[in-house]
Order: C-alpha cells, then sequence, then structure tokens
C-alpha cells in the first residue's frame, strides 16, 4: 500500500519533473525502476545468499550469532555505490535511502521475517540536526514499504558525537565504539524481540557489533542485519 501510494506520486511529480537515475542522476531509468540501464549494470549487486556469505568473510567484528545478514550490493570507494552513499549521507537525498531501502526488501521479501522490529543504527542529536535526517533510518522506511514491519527508533541512542577515527588502532576505534551507543533506559526493555540492525554500509563491521551488543541486553529472540552495501 504504502509502496503504491510512492509509485502515485512519482507519477504525479513526473509530470513537471522528469524522473532521474539515483545513480548518475542524468538520465530517464525505465518503468519501475530507480536506475537507468547503464547505472544498473555498473552498481556490483550481490546475486544470492552465498555471495552475500563470501562477502562476510574478514568481517572480524560481526558476532558470530547473527540470525541473518542481508546486502544488497558490493561498495568500492570509487563509481555508482560511492555516489549513492555520497547522496544519502551528504548531498541531502535522503529518497535515495528509501528507495535503495524498496530494493533491499525486496530482494530478501521471502527471507525477511514480517514480525522482526527494524531499528535504524541511530546517529548523534548534533549530527541529526545538521544533517535534517537519519539515513539509516529512512532505509528502513524503504524496507518498511514493503514489509509493513514496525520501526523502533528508541531502543538505542548515540551518545558520543563521531570524530576522525583514522589515526586511532583498531583497539582503540572499538573502545571508542563500545561507548558510542546505549540502550535507552527511559523506553523500558523489552524481551524476546526479533531485531533488524539497519545501516547504510558495513566495512569492519565494528558498529553494528557495538549495537548489536546493546541489544543483547535485552535478551533478544534473534537479531538480524540488514545493509546496502558490503566493503570487499
Amino acid at each position: 500500500m504504502i509502496k503504491t501510494l510512492l509509485n502515485i506520486g512519482d507519477d504525479i511529480l513526473s509530470l513537471f519533473y522528469p524522473r532521474l537515475c539515483i545513480g548518475c542522476g542524468e538520465r530517464d531509468p525505465l518503468r519501475d525502476e530507480y536506475f537507468c540501464l547503464s547505472c544498473r549494470m555498473d552498481v556490483p549487486f550481490i546475486k544470492d545468499r552465498a555471495r552475500v556469505d563470501a562477502a562476510l568473510v574478514g568481517k572480524v567484528s560481526l558476532p558470530e550469532k547473527l540470525n541473518n545478514v542481508y546486502a544488497l550490493f558490493y561498495y568500492t570507494k570509487t563509481g555508482v555505490t560511492q555516489q549513492l552513499l555520497r547522496q544519502l549521507k551528504y548531498k541531502r537525498k535522503p529518497n535515495v535511502a528509501v528507495k535503495l531501502g524498496c530494493m533491499l526488501a525486496e530482494k530478501y521479501i521471502s527471507e525477511i521475517d514480517p514480525a522482526a522490529v527494524l531499528v535504524p543504527v541511530p546517529i548523534h542529536p548534533k549530527r541529526l540536526h545538521d544533517r535534517g535526517y537519519n539515513q539509516a533510518e529512512r532505509i528502513a522506511h524503504g524496507i518498511q514499504a514493503i514489509t509493513n514491519q514496525r520501526i523502533d527508533t528508541k531502543v538505542l541512542k548515540r551518545v558520543l558525537h563521531g570524530s576522525s577515527q583514522t589515526e586511532k588502532s583498531k583497539e582503540e576505534r572499538q573502545i571508542i565504539l563500545d561507548q558510542t551507543f546505549r540502550l535507552n533506559e527511559k523506553q523500558g526493555v523489552v524481551t524476546g524481540q526479533h531485531y533488524i540492525l539497519i545501516d547504510d554500509i558495513m566495512t569492519t563491521g565494528s558498529t553494528l557489533r557495538a549495537c548489536y551488543d546493546e541489544l543483547m541486553k535485552t535478551e533478544p529472540a534473534s537479531i538480524s542485519i540488514a545493509t546496502l552495501g558490503v566493503t570487499i
């Protein structure tokens, strides 16, 4: 229903503004597609479950007891995937995150537990104020448009504002991340939930691990991860 409304809205807007590819922002995509043909061919989509598992090799920070991992494409620092990340994080285009969230949900619609609660990785209130939105939350709304799952933006909170960690060791970065996220005690603790943690790009998996560790304090039934891109 929500996706139908989104499509109707796109059709009305296209009467006044041409639909543009979310990859290059120039060419007109095909009907019911988000990418033009050229960009769609350039996006390194992860094609099957075995390749998702292969992409996770080397992500040493990821917990071993994850229920499942959903990923849409391999992320590289050049090409279309980098352009997508820049658009949804720095170019104030949250609609790109929503559309990619829809694609992610459509890819795994037969696997995703509709009863699982979507938990976007939170950003610090200062970053939220500066950017105007949390890209992980926008991805979650795209997933929700397909699956009708509940989104919980309150169970986790970010208590430390991010700063450059490029000169810090792996151990130092993990210590900082362990202090960055906390359960929101004001919300109360609900046990036995199925959670899906949502983020944009998975690099080492450290951020998702820090959020996972906090959610584990609620004694959940299971925790999965959904991310747009996985670095290789």
